[in-house]
């Protein structure tokens, strides 16, 4: 019997297990995945084929280091079916699933005995399971052990670090406030009453792909879902010209118009092959790969990261592109988390600009942000219109 209680957890085991690193899953892959059979096998998992797959699903995607696709969303349409833009908050099929796989591996988990070299453990409130090893033979005898003998400390020397702290807190709770509203008031921008388009790319007709790509997913689930969380939701669109009128919002991750495979026209784009589009930074082929360039400063290269273009004319766009699939997922889950979004995007949404901000893949600091008026790029969309 399954229990109904989530008591197991490693913290639980006065110290008898250790998160195991990436490296270490590539270095004991082979027994991890017999793990796993044993597990499906044991008596919490046999009578329930689904919790198999569920966990077989979530531990194969782990160890071959594709993390990316533990969302739920995505797990939804991998495991229940589900279309792309189903709502994650009323159907609560993949949590209600993911609930019953960790109470039966909280089970198998207490009843290992001491022999047990891994275990998997699924938190609250994830889909990523952690890994974890024995400790059983980490510590030599008991001599070595690390030394764990508290010293006693005078008033002045705990009291200093605390104000310190506090102070700390203060400061950055402060800074937090005004990201949140930051955040928040870019999203009331991007989906006014629920206005906004998401454009998927189509399934490809030459038979390599099915159904939409799972590339395209990956970006757009962390979008789909915020605007669920926001109650508010995007509509997918196949066809870049779908756009009925200036106050609707097509958002397009992916690499620019005109790359292979990749839409050759998207209105509101600016020009990729570097016209007078009233843009400054640009993505372009390299022989050393796709790098981003600025334009204003005698074409410089500024090589790798992510670039998002946010166009108010007469039809709105945000498009996130970069120099590679990494670099564009980081910047839509920035974008897409309050903890991490920059604040310097705020006042992205000035009518008759073009903003741009870069985000360089070796820097998590604040992007590099500037705003151009639209200029001729005018022109360009009454053509495209």
């Amino acid at each position: 019997m399954v229990r109904s209680e989530n008591l197991w957890s490693p913290a639980s085991q006065e110290n008898r297990w250790q998160e195991m690193r990436q490296a270490e899953l590539v270095e004991h892959s082979t027994g991890l995945n017999e793990l796993l059979e044993t597990v499906c096998a044991s008596e919490p998992f046999r009578g329930s084929p689904k919790s198999c797959e569920f966990l077989r699903h979530i531990v194969v995607q782990s160890l071959e280091g594709d993390t990316d696709v533990l969302k739920e969303r995505l797990i939804g349409m991998a495991l229940l079916g589900r279309d792309a833009s189903y709502d994650t908050s009323t159907d609560a099929g993949v949590r209600v699933r993911a609930n019953n796989v960790r109470k039966r591996l909280n089970a198998y988990n207490e009843s290992l005995d001491e022999s047990a070299r891994f275990c998997f453990w699924l938190p609250a409130g994830t889909y990523i399971p952690v890994f974890l090893r024995s400790t059983i033979d980490a510590f030599s005898p008991e001599g070595d052990r690390p030394d764990t003998q508290i010293q006693e400390l005078s008033f002045y020397r705990l009291a200093f670090p605390v104000v310190a702290a506090l102070f700390l807190c203060i400061i950055c709770m402060r800074w937090e406030f005004a990201r949140v509203d930051s955040f928040l008031h870019f999203w009331k921008n991007v989906l006014p009453d629920d206005r906004a388009l998401l454009y998927i790319e189509p399934p490809r007709m030459d038979g390599t792909e099915e159904g939409t790509a799972t590339r395209e997913l990956k970006f757009a689930a962390p979008l789909l879902d915020l605007a669920g969380q926001l109650h508010h939701r995007f509509t997918l669109v196949s066809q870049p010209g779908q756009l009925s009128s200036a106050q609707e919002m097509l958002v397009y991750v992916g690499a620019m118009a005109g790359s292979p495979g990749q839409p050759d026209s998207l209105p509101g784009l600016p020009d990729p092959e570097g016209g007078d589009s009233g843009t400054r930074f640009v993505v372009e082929m390299t022989s050393e790969g796709r790098k981003i360039f600025d334009r204003g400063s005698a074409h410089t290269r500024l090589g790798g990261g992510a670039l998002l273009t946010i166009v108010n004319g007469p039809q709105r766009l945000i498009w996130i592109d970069g120099t590679d699939d990494a670099s564009i997922a980081s910047l839509v889950n920035r974008l897409c988390e309050e903890s991490r979004f920059p604040a310097t995007l705020e006042n992205s949404f000035t009518p008759d600009t073009v903003t741009q901000a870069v985000f360089a893949s070796s820097s998590q600091g604040e992007p590099t942000v500037v705003q151009l008026p639209l200029r001729r790029l005018h022109a360009a969309l009454e053509k495209k219109l």
